[in-house]
């Protein structure tokens, strides 16, 4: 509205000026969004418990009583009823693999440890997967699996031979460090009795030397993963996007993506540039891995890669390799 304030005396245009404000004050106060009825924890040691929060253009801007909270609803303002229910801040998970292991869960999810699997449940859902594969489909690629409750008769590639022949098999356990592959993806690398264990990785081994097909850490993996199907980037963003929907089903509203090259950048790039990356990141940059010293990328050179992609809102860190895993026995 625009008042031509030439043909009205002072007194009135300052009344008028002095209305205009005072609208624009409150509506600038009116929150998009309220939840009330709770029992929220603030985090804060002077107000740790509150009844409802007001929040505007993604920020708190009140937290308090339900009857503080009123004042700030207005005609647009969603207003969500939390029932009594409890409300905290975002929980955060700084060291996950959301690219990495949201693109191999989306080839085939195998139950792992939190959901407590036996042998048999693990061994139905390797076989579901099996079964869904197109008729063109070269490798079988899986993750998640939990390792400790595999007889240790059947984690080999004889037992893998059994289900899936001569196709090759890639399936990482749970924690990404190590995998057990059949016959035809040793063949494929070219591993057998004569390859030595790889800088950083073990090649399991019965006494004759010949190789079990459980490939132990990031270098032993690192003789396998050359040979599987390239990756799709419209597949390893989906992937991204799955497991960032997962974190934030769980309250997960932040997380660190442990393991970063800079191939993986473009995933984040086009992951925001599509909209769908809704929740905060850190992503470490590999500066130190299994091959020690000869692996060391300097701290200038992780920022110069960082700074070659576009990634608004994303966080730079660095990731170190130490030491290996529980489940391959290799760690510290």
């Amino acid at each position: 509205m625009v008042f031509n304030t030439s043909y009205v005396p002072a007194t009135i245009a300052a009344m008028i000026a002095v209305a205009l404000a005072t609208g624009a004050s409150a509506q600038s106060n009116i929150a998009d969004t309220v939840y009330t009825n709770g029992r929220i924890y603030t985090v804060d040691e002077k107000q740790p418990w509150a009844d409802a929060v007001a929040i505007k253009d993604g920020k708190f801007v009140k937290v308090g009583t339900n009857a503080e909270i009123r004042d700030l609803v207005g005609t647009s303002t969603k207003v969500v009823d939390l029932g009594g229910r409890m409300a905290l801040p975002g929980l955060i998970d700084h060291h996950a693999h959301p690219s990495i292991d949201g693109y191999m869960r989306s080839k085939c999810e195998l139950p792992g440890s939190f959901v407590n699997p036996k042998f048999e449940d693990i061994l139905a859902a390797i076989k579901a997967c099996r079964d869904k594969l197109d008729g063109g489909a070269k490798w079988f690629i899986s993750s998640g699996h939990s390792a400790a409750v595999w007889p240790k008769d059947k984690y080999n590639k004889e037992f893998l031979d059994e289900i899936f022949g001569d196709m090759p098999a890639y399936m990482e356990d749970e924690t990404a460090h190590n995998a057990l592959v059949n016959s035809a993806a040793l063949k494929m690398a070219g591993v057998g009795k004569q390859t030595p264990d790889p800088e950083g990785g073990i090649i399991e081994r019965r006494s004759d030397g010949e190789a079990t097909g459980h490939m132990i850490e990031f270098g032993a993996l690192d003789l396998i993963k050359p040979q599987l199907p390239k990756k799709d980037l419209n597949a390893q963003v989906a992937g991204l996007q799955w497991a960032v929907q997962l974190f934030k089903s769980y309250g997960f509203t932040a997380y660190g993506d442990a393991q970063i090259f800079e191939a993986d950048l473009p995933i984040f790039e086009k992951a925001i540039q599509d909209g769908g990356l809704t929740a905060h990141g850190t992503l470490f940059v590999q500066a130190l891995g299994n091959a020690g010293s000869s692996s060391i990328v300097a701290a200038s050179k992780i920022k110069e890669m960082f700074e070659r992609h576009n990634l608004p809102g994303r966080r730079l860190g660095a990731k170190v390799i130490v030491d290996g895993s529980i489940e391959g026995t290799t760690a510290a």
